[in-house]
């Protein structure tokens, strides 16, 4: 969802914007520095889950998330998790919905949660310049 997503974009911007992602998805990115961080989050984030009822698909949601912010954030700016989390989530369902524009959808939800998580965003950005 955007203006730059890369399967909006096309030519020379299509370009850029793959050269600049592929490298953060390459195996060898992905199998040394990648893997071992999310399973030493995952083994973190599990290991209190003994005896407790709890809803698994929205564990995994939640750490897949939380995962992933990770990844982006360093450790001391997970404390906007509790406020891009939603967002998140709308955003998610926005972007697996149909494109319809109209107040109320999923897409339309899903816009405004993006429009939140990148002014969620700046705000860290600009907390630590």
């Amino acid at each position: 969802m955007g203006e730059c997503n890369i399967s909006v974009v096309h030519g020379s911007t299509h370009k850029y914007v793959r050269s600049a992602l592929l490298p953060l998805i390459s195996p060898t990115m992905v199998r040394d520095q990648l893997l071992p961080t999310i399973d030493q989050f995952v083994r973190s984030y599990v290991s209190n889950w003994d005896n407790q009822v709890m809803d698994i698909q929205q564990k995994i949601k939640e750490m897949a998330f939380l995962s992933s912010l990770q990844q982006v954030v360093d450790k001391e700016s997970m404390k906007i998790k509790d406020k891009i989390m939603p967002e998140y989530f709308k955003l998610f369902l926005g972007t697996i919905s149909l494109p319809i524009p109209l107040p109320g959808t999923n897409y339309s939800r899903g816009l405004q949660a993006r429009k939140a998580i990148v002014r969620i965003i700046r705000e860290v950005m600009e907390e630590r310049r």
